[in-house]
């Protein structure tokens, strides 16, 4: 029984630690995105909204264009990026539309899809990060997976180089 109790206790104070993104980002701020395609003609007589190709009322343009400056203000921080149905495509480390961190990838279902880890900046400037070559640059492992939640493949990347 005192072997039983002295796992739990173990277990307690270790498994916390497993199963987050990375203890660098854990105090990121966490922004919705849409990766929806936005339409809008007003002040013409009849005031025109769509989302991806199809017409909406005004509130639910609204619903996805509200978050399109959350974009332009994560940086860095945790991008969830959602469909119009608001089902989770993905979610990574980003400053602006560069991925520089931990990512993943979901199936609709909420499953994993893939798995991967880009360049991350550690200077802590994130001016012209583009230009200082951290942008969606590939670095690590990449894990892919079928809908069973099998691994499917893996590449090895390195600085953007597929290695393996």
């Amino acid at each position: 029984m005192k072997n039983i109790t002295l796992l739990l206790v173990l277990c307690a104070l270790v498994c916390p630690v497993f199963g987050q993104i990375d203890n660098a980002y854990q105090n990121l701020d966490v922004k919705k995105y849409y990766a929806v395609s936005l339409f809008s003609i007003t002040g013409t007589g009849k005031d025109i909204y769509e989302v991806n190709g199809r017409e909406v009322d005004k509130a639910t343009y609204d619903k996805y264009h509200s978050v399109k400056e959350n974009l332009g203000d994560c940086c860095p921080c945790i991008l969830r990026t959602y469909d119009e149905h608001d089902i989770l495509l993905r979610e990574y480390v980003a400053c602006t539309d560069c991925k520089v961190g931990d990512y993943r990838e979901f199936y609709p279902d909420g499953s994993t899809k893939s798995t991967g880890h880009y360049k991350e900046n550690h200077t802590g400037k994130w001016g012209n990060i583009w230009e200082k070559g951290y942008c969606s640059v590939k670095d690590g492992e990449f894990v892919y997976f079928n809908e069973k939640g099998e691994v499917s493949f893996s590449e090895f990347w390195k600085n953007g180089r597929l290695v393996k």
